[in-house]
């Protein structure tokens, strides 16, 4: 099994990442978290690997921590919960959220992220908590996170520019918004929601030119969640 990779990135995008290991790419699935907070085209990287083998195809979960490779797996032994939906819970949701969620009673959390509604949030919160619990004795970090968890804000996506330097020809305002929406619609929301949600961002900072430094695209997705959400 391959648990972890390092290599430089060839491809990015709002859900997969192409990793060059030795001449050979390897096709990586990761949430919204990772793709932000890991490197661009060009950069060296390492990825925590999460390796799902079945009788037609060989997937590969990454993840820019171990802890969040761990979360994930968590999170999808609950039965009827797949590698699409931890994803999203993970993209969505930063790991203090989910400890909320499951040891405070803050199903709302689990309900905002898309795809999951309240009877699936209500089978995560139960078949979740003996888990949560057993994983944060274990970690310092982490229960210091779990105390916190109710006052987390939304999950906020790691400085930098999420796709790295593909399509610099293109016009700023543009590359941001086509951006911003894929990667919201890769969460599971709908186009005409985010599209307007990406409107009012945009004129309340001004367009490009309040976007205009390197977290530009990460503000502007962070916005655009917390306005989602009704946060």
């Amino acid at each position: 099994m391959i648990d972890r990779l390092t290599g430089t990135v060839i491809q990015k995008d709002a859900s997969r990442i192409v990793i060059d290991v030795n001449g050979v790419g390897y096709g990586v699935d990761m949430p919204l978290s990772s793709i932000c907070a890991i490197g661009g085209p060009g950069q060296t990287v390492t990825a925590w690997i999460e390796t799902h083998v079945r009788e037609d195809a060989i997937k590969l979960f990454g993840f820019a921590s171990i802890e969040e490779k761990e979360l994930f797996n968590i999170v999808c032994a609950v039965s009827g919960v797949g590698p699409k939906i931890g994803l999203a819970i993970l993209g969505a949701l930063q790991p203090a959220q989910i400890f909320s969620a499951v040891l405070d009673g803050h199903k709302e959390l689990l309900e905002s992220v898309p795809g999951v509604g309240k009877r699936l949030a209500e089978r995560l919160a139960l078949e979740l908590k003996p888990k949560i619990e057993k994983y944060i004795k274990s970690r310092p970090a982490a229960l210091a996170a779990a105390r916190s968890g109710a006052a987390a804000g939304p999950r906020s996506a790691a400085p930098g520019d999420l796709f790295g330097s593909s399509g610099a020809s293109m016009d700023l305002g543009t590359q941001l918004l086509s951006d911003a929406q894929s990667a919201l619609e890769n969460l599971g929301f709908k186009d005409k929601d985010v599209a307007q949600v990406l409107s009012k961002i945009w004129k309340d900072q001004d367009g490009a030119m309040g976007l205009a430094n390197k977290d530009g695209l990460t503000d502007l997705i962070r916005g655009a969640l917390a306005e989602l959400r009704g946060w």
